[in-house]
């Protein structure tokens, strides 16, 4: 834990499925013994990310790491998301702590939701909650009067989701996608479209000189920057899914001189981009 905010690292890099690079046989990237010994609040991961039987075994070794999962609703029903749970379970009692679904949001997502979700909420011990891309989708969870204990949202320089209303419910909001799947550190955009890789170059050539300007390398600014967003508005905790060892260690062991505020307007930027907070938009 971090000044309060809980620092849960991201399984996905790990996975086959996801990211602009897929790190799956890097061997840089780091065990899960070593990922515990860093002293992380907690694991998220997705049940479309694969998870394998060593992550199973690791987390039945050590059930008392905070684990998250996330669901694809159109994809289950309530025998699936049973089997799901009993996967994550030991003796007959799950070690995870929440399941987010992780769908575009809307009228008929959050009728099922309410319908499917809130049974298991009387029968285990585990929070539910959903995965979220933008404000209209918590303007929807709103109007809906979804109950949800736990939200994940993107926490990054290009997207700020006003999240204040469900905190004020007692519902845990954590923020992901701090380096925004990694695209300020390649030059690999070949899947994307010229108006997203234009977007990317504008920012990260920003990015770096104030990074440079505080000192600082660029990824402990974007860190710096999730962590001060986070605390500011009450958030439980943030997502962090670096697979370089060196990086990752650093952000973590360094973190006190990562608290300084960043107002991006201050140097006369205004990074704030719709199209690239959501990477469902980024390919042709």
């Amino acid at each position: 834990m971090i000044s309060d905010i809980e620092i849960i690292y991201g399984l996905a890099n790990r996975s086959k499925n996801y990211g602009i690079k897929n790190t799956f046989s890097d061997p840089q990237i780091l065990s899960l013994k070593e990922l515990y010994d860093q002293k992380f609040d907690g694991f998220d991961g997705a049940e479309a990310y694969q998870w394998n039987k060593y992550d199973l075994n690791f987390f039945k070794s050590f059930p008392n790491s905070k684990i998250f999962t996330k669901i694809d609703l159109m994809k289950v029903d309530q025998e699936e998301i049973e089997k799901i749970i009993v996967r994550h379970s030991i003796n007959k009692k799950t070690y995870l702590y929440g399941i987010y679904i992780h769908n575009k949001v809307s009228n008929e997502i959050l009728l099922k939701y309410k319908n499917l979700i809130e049974p298991f909420k009387l029968k285990y011990d585990i929070k539910f909650g959903i995965s979220i891309y933008s404000q209209n989708d918590i303007k929807l969870i709103l109007k809906n009067d979804i109950n949800v204990d736990i939200l994940q949202l993107p926490l990054n320089i290009n997207s700020f989701i006003d999240a204040s209303e469900l905190v004020k419910t007692g519902c845990h909001i954590y923020g992901r996608s701090i380096f925004l799947q990694g695209i300020y550190f390649t030059n690999k955009y070949q899947f994307f479209r010229q108006e997203i890789i234009d977007k990317i170059n504008y920012q990260k050539d920003i990015l770096n000189d104030l990074a440079k300007k505080n000192k600082m390398s660029l990824g402990q600014f974007l860190f710096s920057s999730a962590i001060h967003k986070a605390k500011k508005n009450k958030f439980k905790g943030i997502i962090i899914g670096s697979t370089d060892k060196k990086r990752l260690i650093n952000y973590l062991k360094n973190h006190k001189k990562l608290t300084k505020v960043f107002n991006y307007k201050e140097y006369g930027y205004d990074l704030i981009d719709d199209v690239l907070a959501d990477p469902r938009k980024w390919k042709n």
